[in-house]
């Protein structure tokens, strides 16, 4: 919060007293910006993790939260989503993401088993409630993950190491998450 002017606006003549217009920039709100730096910053965090850790493990521990996740419930991944309705007569976009990282443990769904998401809004920034995945889905469409906003931004930096070029999507899908990138950059207005 930060006072941005102080104007008298009115004098009572009888006794002097003063009305006083003050105003106050408050900003809570978060910038595009900051978002995809969380993002690329998540990544290279895992990257590194990777890199420092056994990798048969690893992919033992992706096998285990795949089929946990297949077997119980459809959770749903960070990135930025759009209402499924108007409201006040456009589609509204945020950014979820998992409170509790799939690659945490082994046992995640364990320790959070409605999936629940942390809410970041453009213009009020994050919501201090979870959301859980079911209500994000009922609600929300993604628009595009934060894996695809990651790789997005590995393969515009040239950071792809040859073991991720075998993995690496077509021109159409690398295409289709700049499109909704742009879609996100265009509705995210703080």
């Amino acid at each position: 919060i930060e006072l941005k002017s102080e104007q008298v606006i009115a004098t009572d003549s009888s006794c002097g007293a003063k009305t006083e217009l003050t105003r106050l920039m408050i900003d809570r709100g978060v910038s595009f910006n900051f978002i995809i730096e969380t993002i690329a910053a998540d990544d290279k965090i895992a990257a590194d993790d990777k890199q420092n850790g056994d990798v048969e493990m690893a992919a033992e521990k992706d096998d285990d939260a795949t089929e946990e996740k297949e077997s119980h419930r459809k959770l749903a991944k960070s990135g930025f989503y759009i209402s499924k309705r108007k409201i006040a007569g456009r589609r509204l976009v945020m950014f979820a993401q998992q409170k509790v990282s799939n690659d945490a443990s082994s046992d995640s769904n364990l320790d959070d088993p409605l999936g629940l998401m942390v809410i970041t809004r453009p213009n009020t920034g994050k919501n201090p409630c979870e959301r859980t995945s079911k209500d994000l889905l009922d609600k929300y469409d993604i628009l595009v993950s934060s894996e695809d906003i990651a790789h997005h931004l590995r393969s515009v930096n040239n950071e792809e190491s040859d073991a991720d070029s075998e993995e690496k999507k077509s021109d159409n899908d690398e295409n289709k998450t700049h499109d909704a990138i742009s879609v996100v950059r265009k509705n995210w207005k703080k």
